[in-house]
């Protein structure tokens, strides 16, 4: 699940364990409930450089996906927050050797194109 930043400023500064996410929330995110693992771009540290991909998973520390109860749109799909308080990932959860959203669109892409074959019957 690829969470962009937005409007949202997602920001990780860099700490001995690896990179910690600021407390931050994303709304309206098709399947955050559900999802197991979250592609979040954002800045590592406070200088303008291009925004990085990194990866928190289900179940650490400082992340949670409510579902969004209630919602009068859209209702065949499960849609949820991303909540983000804190998050220590570590180095190896940041995407290596990309910067920008080449990465976190990567991901996307390969999924994608593996994902089609099953879909279309011919594997």
């Amino acid at each position: 699940m690829l969470v962009r930043s937005g409007q949202l400023k997602t920001r990780a500064e860099k700490v001995a364990d690896g990179l910690s996410v600021s407390t931050g929330t994303k709304m309206w995110i098709t399947n955050a409930p559900i999802a197991d693992v979250f592609v979040v771009v954002g800045e590592i540290g406070r200088a303008r450089q291009p925004d990085r991909g990194f990866i928190l998973e289900k179940g650490m520390k400082g992340l949670s996906a409510p579902k969004i109860q209630g919602k009068l749109s859209l209702r065949t799909s499960t849609t949820g927050e991303v909540v983000m308080d804190g998050v220590v990932v570590p180095e190896t959860g940041l995407l290596p050797n990309v910067s920008g959203l080449k990465g976190p669109f990567g991901c996307l892409n390969r999924g994608a194109l593996t994902a089609f074959p099953g879909a279309d019957g011919c594997c």
